[in-house]
């Protein structure tokens, strides 16, 4: 069996999924016009720094 196998992937970072929540969400504003890619860029380094700086 194990050769046909592969390793495993490690598992995704701790905040990975909070990060991935946020870019849908700006992503749909975004593609209903109710968002600037200016302001949504923003509102995503903002966010992300906060996530990433309660997941150490």
């Amino acid at each position: 069996m194990e050769q046909n196998s592969s390793p495993m992937d490690p598992p995704d970072p701790v905040g990975s999924s909070e990060g991935t929540g946020l870019l849908r969400e700006l992503y749909d504003l975004l593609m209903f016009s109710q968002i600037t890619p200016e302001k949504a860029a923003e509102q995503f380094r903002l966010r992300a720094e906060d996530i990433l700086s309660h997941t150490k």
